[in-house]
């Protein structure tokens, strides 16, 4: 049986119900899940052919992760034997960059009710995943100074921010990385970890001011509030290369 996404289940029960089912119940020769698998940190460190560190296919691998009380079961196409990290190839998550044209818009902290506004320009949300790096954040910071998303006096959408020495809002999204393909609570595994994610978000906002572009910013970590008034409307999602 080919399953090509990660299942959410509650308890060590029924995850022992689930690959029961796909394998047909306990069969002399088969991988089994033990407490140890359980208990190992998210994401697993490591797959082979022991009974206590995952539940080994013919082509794909079982690794389990322990999130909040919950099990997440992803499965991922790659060789039995390779490690999975969330630096690993098979662990590739992209920067994401949610573009919109705004007439205006504003962020307002919560904590303190300090309010910053811009426009017109664009307003960016930005999610940062484990394997980004400065040049990803370089890269965005490159693409949206010279994106044309404007209108000329023609009505064509033929120019930048930069010609139209526009200004930028940038708040910081984890949720932006996060994967509601099955089930109804979305997981964010996805998305870096402060350590990683703030300095890269920092990076981002001084490559975009180095292009010359007024930035705004949100506060990382910050419970805000987001308001805008999109022109167009005009939203565009981009992710790093």
């Amino acid at each position: 049986m080919n399953v090509d996404v990660g299942v959410m289940l509650r308890g060590f029960g029924s995850v022992r119900h689930l690959i029961d089912k796909l394998h047909g119940g306990a069969k002399a020769g088969k991988p089994k899940l033990t407490r140890d698998a359980l208990t190992m940190p998210r994401p697993v460190r490591q797959v082979g052919q022991g009974q206590n560190n995952s539940i080994v296919g013919k082509s794909r691998a079982w690794h389990t992760c322990v999130s909040g009380g919950f099990v997440f079961v992803p499965v991922y196409p790659h060789n039995t034997r390779q490690e999975l990290s969330p630096t690993s190839a098979n662990w590739k998550h992209t920067m994401r960059i949610v573009l919109q044209r705004v007439r205006r818009a504003s962020v307002t902290l919560q904590e303190t009710g300090e309010t910053r506004a811009m426009g017109p320009g664009l307003l960016v949300f930005i999610g940062i995943g484990h394997t980004d790096t400065p040049a990803d954040a370089e890269s965005l910071a490159r693409k949206l100074a010279d994106l044309r998303v404007f209108e000329d006096k023609h009505g064509k959408i033929n120019l930048s921010l930069r010609e139209t020495s526009g200004t930028m809002l940038i708040v910081s999204q984890f949720t932006l990385l996060g994967d509601a393909r099955k089930g109804r609570r979305p997981s964010f595994v996805a998305a870096a970890p402060p350590d990683i994610a703030i300095p890269l978000y920092e990076h981002f906002v001084h490559a975009v001011r180095a292009q010359g572009i007024p930035a705004q910013t949100g506060e990382f970590g910050a419970d805000m509030c987001v308001m805008l008034e999109n022109d167009g409307p005009f939203t565009l999602v981009i992710d790093s290369p």
